[in-house]
């Protein structure tokens, strides 16, 4: 957001950079890491759900897979990345780990930001639904915490006000 210009979230290009020390390979197996966490927590989100382990076990390592790599898929596009941390953190939250889930709202906010909403309102459903709101309230703060650590690093590494930028440019580009 300082030097070269996209319109992708921050944690899409730090993770490819990241994994791109691997070389080509490393790319690869960030793709397949990304994959795994969207089927796993399908997985879990089915066992919690009460699907059988075979009835979870496809909808999580066969369907799920399908649904994610479909026609608009391609390599580095943050779209199962924000798929897959949504899925984790509703999965991390029924399973009794909302400041883990909370976590990872947090770095979906520097991921995909437009599947931030829906995350927030699987949660929050959940959490009145189970009447659980100091659940909710160690969600909240796990986020905040995470969300101001990364724009933290953002602002130290001069990319804050860019990714902002990017955010409004979005919106105008959403309208258009």
């Amino acid at each position: 957001y300082r030097d070269v210009w996209d319109n992708k979230d921050p944690v899409i290009f730090y993770s490819i950079a990241i994994f791109r020390t691997g070389g080509v390979i490393g790319a690869w197996i960030l793709e397949l890491l990304w994959i795994l966490i969207t089927a796993t927590s399908a997985y879990v989100l089915g066992r919690t759900f009460l699907l059988s382990k075979t009835a979870a076990l496809a909808v999580g390592f066969v369907l799920t897979p399908l649904i994610v790599l479909g026609l608009p898929y391609f390599m580095g596009s943050s779209h199962v990345p924000g798929v897959a941390l949504t899925l984790a953190a509703a999965a991390l939250y029924l399973k009794r780990c909302p400041a883990t889930a909370g976590i990872l709202l947090g770095v979906l906010l520097f991921t995909k930001l437009v599947m931030f909403p829906l995350a927030i309102a699987i949660i929050v459903t959940a959490a009145l639904v189970g009447r659980s709101m100091s659940k909710l309230w160690r969600v909240l703060l796990a986020t905040s915490v995470t969300a101001a650590a990364l724009a933290l690093i953002m602002m130290l590494r001069g990319e804050l006000s860019g990714f902002i930028s990017t955010q409004l440019d979005n919106i105008l580009y959403s309208q258009s």
